[in-house]
């Protein structure tokens, strides 16, 4: 697995369009680009986190996992406000 720890770019890249500081909570984990792509997939497929340690690569997919969740929640209950 890639160790290096990725880029706001390659965050973008995996995630889409995001805020900034969901890029830097996600790069603050030093979670590589494969991780945070695994975290997504995780997310997006609605896995929930019975069992789910012992079957991702790392704790930082499971850290990245609950940002992304945190986060694009957030992002989805400011679309209906102001």
């Amino acid at each position: 697995m890639d160790t290096q720890h990725v880029s706001s770019d390659g965050i973008r890249h995996v995630i889409g369009e995001c805020d900034d500081v969901l890029v830097e909570r996600i790069a603050s984990t030093g979670a590589s680009e494969g991780e945070v792509a695994e975290a997504y997939r995780l997310y997006t497929g609605g896995e929930n986190d019975e069992d789910l340690v012992e079957r991702v690569s790392s704790p930082r997919v499971i850290e990245v996992r609950a940002i992304l969740e945190e986060g694009l929640l957030d992002d989805d209950d400011d679309d209906g406000e102001n």
